[in-house]
Parts: C-alpha cells; sequence; structure tokens
C-alpha cells in the first residue's frame, strides 16, 4: 500500500479512537438521558439515553468516517475517489465534534435540561474544512486503474495476453 493511501486512514481511525476513549472515559459523569441538541438561544431541546448515544452513536461515528474511505477504490473516476476521502475526513471531524461537543455540555449536569453549550460549533467547522482539503491533497495518488488489455471480451485484445 502506498504510504499517501495509509495516511488516508489516519484522520478517520483517530477520530472514531478518540470517540470511543471519550465515551468510555466520561460516561459515568453523564446524566440519562444526556442533551444532544440545543435551541439557538442556547437551551437543550433535545435528549437521546445515554447508551444509545455513546454507543450506537460511536458506530455510527464508525461507519461514516471509515466507509467513504473503504469504498473510495470502487469509485469511478479520480473526482470520485478523492472526493469519498474527502467525505470520511469531513464526517469523521464531525461526528467526533459532535461527540466532544454533547460530553462537555453534559459533563456537570444533574438532568439533561440543565446541559450548558459545549464547545462552540465554528472551530469545528473550520476544522472539516481543514481535514476536507487534507483529504484531497492525500488522495492525490489515485488514478484510474490501468485498463486490461488481454481481455477476450474487449475489441482489439488479444485472448491470452499473447
Amino acid at each position: 500500500m502506498e504510504p499517501r493511501r495509509e495516511l488516508e486512514w489516519v484522520l478517520p481511525v483517530t477520530g472514531v479512537l478518540t470517540s470511543a476513549a471519550v465515551a468510555v472515559a466520561f460516561a459515568g459523569e453523564l446524566p440519562d438521558p444526556i442533551a444532544t441538541r440545543w435551541t439557538p438561544s442556547g437551551n437543550p431541546d433535545a435528549a437521546s439515553g445515554r447508551f444509545g448515544e455513546l454507543t450506537i452513536g460511536t458506530l455510527v461515528i464508525a461507519f461514516f468516517a471509515l466507509m467513504p474511505i473503504a469504498v473510495a477504490d470502487r469509485a469511478s473516476g479520480i473526482g470520485p475517489r478523492r472526493t469519498m476521502v474527502v467525505v470520511g475526513h469531513v464526517l469523521t471531524i464531525f461526528g467526533t465534534g459532535h461527540r466532544l461537543r454533547t460530553v462537555t455540555a453534559n459533563q456537570a449536569a444533574d438532568h439533561w435540561t440543565d446541559a450548558t453549550v459545549g464547545l462552540p460549533v465554528m472551530p469545528i467547522v473550520f476544522t472539516a474544512v481543514a481535514a476536507g482539503l487534507a483529504g484531497w491533497w492525500l488522495s492525490g495518488h489515485r488514478r484510474e486503474p490501468p485498463r486490461n488489455h488481454g481481455d477476450e471480451d474487449e475489441p482489439g485484445g488479444t485472448a491470452g495476453g499473447r
């Protein structure tokens, strides 16, 4: 595997592991249920069960972070392949950022309605943009696979590679 292709996996794997580590480390400090969404004025308006948010949420982050990278080679053309890597990197940041934001908001709350707004959203957005640009640069090595000129089914191909 090429070094740049291996580096495409670093951010998504790190994000998933960070998300899982935060879930395990802070699960005991969070109320059940926990606030997961806030109004523009900063008041919590939706909650989710702690177990579901921390376990199923981690699996969802893993799926959306890792799957685009895994299927990038199946996309046709350099543009869609690179786009899949970008999508994986951006979704990693948004998923992990949401996890960190939710945990920091609920950490000191006795009840989900007492949760404060966690981390600000804009640094997460800017980090996601930077991760997307990094993914685009890292995936620059992806090219169209060479065509197999030995197939009998292709016109002009020679049977058996002769």
